[in-house]
């Protein structure tokens, strides 16, 4: 089973960026046949191209992070290839996509128009990175940030 995540750093230059696959192997199944553990081995198979046009025209983007202990939502700007700390948690941008695109190898951008526009995140508390992927805006159950404490979401972008 290959399960796609990308990962990549924000650029000056219009640089490709490794993403990975994690692939998971079950181990030898017991005697009821069920497995009893998986191994996950990462492995580079992606790239990332944000277009120049891109990175000129957005600058940051809005996230939203929903307590779930009293539904209080919170709307940060974050530049991107930059960070913000809300809550105790350091969300990262490192790029957005206003036209998510994923074709022959490459992710990128496939226009300037936000129809589906996508950031690259990364989310850390107490100094520990506890989520890395794409968050999509027009699809928000894609890549869900799990946390017991606080739904974080792409709301939109700046300029």
């Amino acid at each position: 089973m290959i399960v796609a995540v990308a990962a990549s750093a924000c650029n000056k230059k219009e640089e490709a960026s490794p993403t990975h696959a994690v692939s998971a192997k079950p181990e030898p199944v017991n005697a009821t046949g069920t497995v009893r553990e998986t191994s996950i081995e990462a492995k580079p198979v992606e790239t990332v191209v944000v277009p120049d046009n891109v990175k000129t025209k957005f600058k940051d983007v809005k996230i939203d992070v929903l307590s779930r202990q009293d539904n209080k939502k919170t709307v940060v700007n974050v530049p991107i290839g930059g960070a913000s700390t809300v809550s105790g948690m350091t969300i990262t941008v490192k790029n957005f996509l206003p036209d998510f695109k994923m074709e022959d190898g490459k992710i990128t951008s496939a226009s300037n128009e936000l129809n589906n526009p996508a950031a690259y995140i990364t989310v850390a508390e107490g100094g520990k990175e506890i989520y890395a992927g794409w968050f999509f805006a027009n699809h928000p159950s894609m890549n869900r940030f799990d946390h017991p404490n606080f739904e974080v979401t792409l709301a939109g972008h700046g300029k």
